[in-house]
């Protein structure tokens, strides 16, 4: 028979609670934020943005979250969709960070 864990809390069923991921570095979460910032800008939803790039939802939301480090050939499609070049994706990036001429 199986248990139902209605009503109860994570820790009441002796299950660690979840956490919120940190991003993987200060580039990744600059990343994010950018691709974050010009997905509303348009008012697009992350599975709308996901589904104009060809990549999952799931994925989408890694992203913005810092949490992945996308190829070459996913930042060109996420540019796409966003409606950027490549370059001003990732000179909002450079901003981001803070760094004016980055080599």
């Amino acid at each position: 028979m199986l248990r139902v864990r209605e009503g109860r809390s994570a820790s009441e069923w002796g299950m660690a609670p979840k956490r919120k991921a940190k991003p993987r570095t200060a580039r990744l979460a600059a990343l994010g934020k950018v691709v974050e910032d010009a997905r509303l800008a348009l008012d697009l939803n992350q599975k709308e943005l996901a589904a104009k790039s060809g990549i999952h939802p799931g994925y989408a939301s890694q992203l913005e979250a810092g949490l992945r480090n996308p190829t070459f050939e996913v930042l060109s499609a996420i540019s796409d969709s966003l409606e950027l070049s490549l370059s001003t994706l990732m000179g909002r990036v450079e901003r981001r960070l803070g760094q004016k001429n980055s080599k």
